[in-house]
């Protein structure tokens, strides 16, 4: 796995919960859970809150392996339906300044990483928190999730739990998936994959020239993207973070 991620997750919060069980995300940007300030009771067994989906654990059969052209990757051991969990990105949170130093370092040492940036946008709209979520030295399964440009199985939704402090990054099935099937995920969201005007590693020359102007004509290196689908941009998001 290329672990290069800079591109900003883009992650509307709802105002209020859903009304459907959170079992049935079926793609949603944002889910509402029970925490630490409520009274129902935590468990999966008899009785237990079915509003704390993700704070159980990873509960479906995955299986970090070789994938050609890409590295490591990970595969699904059984049938995922649609909107099933599969796991949190964890990792160490990040103020920006410390996410901006650690990004130099790990350039600076030719290193890659697996630091997510995402972007939450507030209710109200007018402003946005930002969350550096570092998986390259301290996570779970889900560093090793590869990147496609069509957007993936999995969709990355932001959870909050009532009681706490900072909402985490949960992937869920985007669709249905069968079993020894790769997971992935678009990096910059689901909402900003898709397939550009001359796609294809053919275009990624021009598409990286472009993305330098927008900077400032700042020279940036790009990482070659191996998600091999027809969308692919032929290399990984990247913005200046």
């Amino acid at each position: 796995m290329e672990f290069r991620r800079r591109a900003e997750l883009s992650l509307q919060p709802l105002s209020k919960p859903p009304k459907e069980s959170p079992h049935a995300a079926e793609s949603v940007l944002a889910l509402l859970e029970c925490g630490p300030a409520c009274a129902c009771r935590h468990g999966s067994g008899a009785g237990g809150c079915l509003a704390r989906t993700t704070q159980r654990g990873v509960r479906v059969r995955l299986a970090v392996a070789p994938v050609p052209g890409k590295g490591w990757g990970v595969r699904a051991l059984e049938p995922l339906p649609r909107g099933a969990f599969v796991c949190d990105y964890t990792g160490e949170y990040l103020n920006t300044s410390d996410a901006r130093a650690r990004l130099a370092a790990y350039d600076a040492a030719g290193a890659g990483h697996a630091l997510l940036v995402a972007r939450v946008v507030l209710p109200s709209a007018t402003s946005a928190l930002r969350l550096n979520i570092d998986a390259t030295r301290r996570g779970n399964v889900a560093r090793f999730v590869n990147h496609s440009c069509d957007g993936g199985n999995l969709e990355a939704v932001l959870v909050m739990a009532k009681g706490e402090l900072l909402p985490r990054v949960a992937l869920f099935a985007a669709r249905d998936i069968a079993p020894g099937e790769e997971l992935t995920f678009s990096y910059c969201g689901r909402s900003k994959a898709a397939a550009p005007a001359g796609g294809g590693a053919a275009g990624a020359a021009d598409r990286a020239r472009g993305a330098g102007a927008a900077a400032g004509g700042r020279q940036h290196a790009f990482t070659p993207c191996a998600c091999g689908t027809p969308a692919c941009y032929g290399f990984l998001p990247s913005e200046f973070v």
